[in-house]
């Protein structure tokens, strides 16, 4: 990543190709639909995004602070109702981040399929 920076990149995957709408995650999202129905995992309604609506909804159900659940879903941005209030201060040190996220449980996400039987 530093290597990046000193070259003056600012994505973690530049190679990523924006499509025409100038967006990376819309090619990613169309290689992850197509990855899923590959591997026989696809169910309606479920993308690329359900992860981070999962995700979100974990969070509240930990009841995370808001502005914490918000940094770790990279949902920040300074704009909005909280808009310049958002732009002061450096962020949640990593400890306050890794306490939120060990209070998650994820007890409705069911990936026991994925369990590997040993015989």
């Amino acid at each position: 990543m530093d290597k990046q920076r000193r070259n003056g990149r600012t994505k973690l995957f530049e190679e990523i190709d924006p499509g025409t709408k100038g967006v990376r995650s819309v090619a990613f999202s169309k290689w992850f639909t197509q990855f899923l129905r590959s591997c026989g995992a696809y169910q309606p309604r479920t993308c690329f995004h359900s992860f981070r609506h999962n995700f979100r909804d974990e969070l509240r159900a930990a009841r995370t602070d808001h502005d914490v659940a918000m940094a770790l879903g990279g949902w920040t941005n300074g704009t909005g109702k909280r808009g310049a209030s958002e732009n002061y201060g450096s962020g949640h040190r990593v400890g306050v981040l890794a306490e939120a996220v060990s209070q998650l449980s994820f007890r409705e996400v069911d990936i026991s399929h994925l369990a590997w039987n040993a015989r």
